[in-house]
């Protein structure tokens, strides 16, 4: 990286308030953000450069992957803006994008799938203030962070955790298809390893949601404990917001204002689905009461295997 912006990346699984941490550190002057660039559901540049990886990847420091490597670099260089993350623009490219492929594959004769259009052109941006901080949010990338970091070199990186029973209640409640998509690399973790619990129930849901977050918290906690990271917990935010954000800003160099503070006020209120609205103190502990114990064992079984406590409830 050639300018001395502030670069600072902000991660942690899906669900673990990522979003709601990154849209109130957008409100402190001078700070541009990215939500979820390497997002192919969401991101023109991801469609374009992930170029065959994974919806996670799991990639280590020195991986080869240089479309990936571009998509990374262009996020803190400030080339894109919001709009290409999350725009009614670029969901609107990409639906056009992936109609015409589903017309290409459908009129194909048998035999190998064709290789996906083009994507839409990215549109060419004027450069942004070299001085201004720069906040590039993931959820995608938790598999790789090292990868990322050496690619990218942040100043900072925070890592939001969660209680995983609040995680996986998101999950479920939600029906995402991110909560399941790499529950057999968790078993394959566990296997290579020789920690794999018996008697697993592969064919419960909840089973491979425990499978996988174990090994996407396994893999930050790895990253954070190699790291000099900041690790922020959601249920503290949620209990003491005006103090804790205040207290994360100063630590990333941040000033902490009044829109910061109107901010948490805006979206302090009730919300459902994947917007971030919600009544902040309501979301400690919500997830209790919300598994039998016969589920809340299965669940532990499987975080313990992977070195993990489960923690108390807040």
């Amino acid at each position: 990286m050639s300018d001395e912006s502030l670069r600072i990346l902000l991660a942690g699984p899906p669900r673990s308030g990522t979003t709601w941490v990154a849209n109130v550190l957008a409100a402190a002057p001078a700070v541009r953000i990215a939500l979820e660039p390497d997002n192919e559901k969401t991101s023109l540049l991801a469609w374009a450069w992930k170029n065959g990886l994974p919806r996670f990847p799991a990639l280590g420091p020195g991986d080869p992957a240089p479309d990936f490597e571009r998509l990374w670099r262009s996020a803190f260089g400030g080339r894109f803006g919001p709009f290409l993350s999350r725009s009614w623009l670029t969901r609107a490219l990409l639906r056009r994008g992936r109609s015409a492929e589903r017309r290409i594959a459908a009129k194909a004769a048998p035999g190998p799938r064709p290789r996906s259009v083009a994507p839409p052109t990215v549109p060419a941006l004027p450069p942004s203030d070299p001085n201004e901080v720069r906040i590039v949010k993931t959820v995608h990338s938790v598999m790789c962070l090292g990868w990322v970091c050496d690619v990218s070199r942040p100043h900072h990186v925070v890592l939001v955790d969660r209680h995983p029973l609040a995680v996986i209640d998101s999950w479920r409640r939600l029906s995402m298809p991110d909560g399941v998509r790499l529950w057999r690399a968790g078993l394959d973790w566990l296997e290579a390893v020789g920690a794999a619990p018996e008697n697993l129930a592969l064919d419960d849901a909840l089973v491979r949601m425990a499978l996988q977050l174990g090994l996407m918290t396994r893999c930050i906690d790895d990253f954070g404990d190699r790291h000099g990271v900041i690790r922020v917990a959601h249920e503290a935010l949620c209990l003491e917001p005006e103090v804790r954000f205040a207290d994360l800003c100063a630590r990333l160099g941040l000033r902490w204002t009044a829109a910061g503070e109107q901010t948490l006020a805006a979206g302090n209120r009730e919300g459902g689905g994947y917007r971030p609205v919600r009544v902040a103190r309501r979301e400690v502990g919500k997830w209790q009461g919300r598994f039998t114990v016969a589920e809340l064992d299965r669940v532990e079984a499987v975080l313990s295997a992977f070195g993990l406590d489960l923690p108390a409830a807040a």
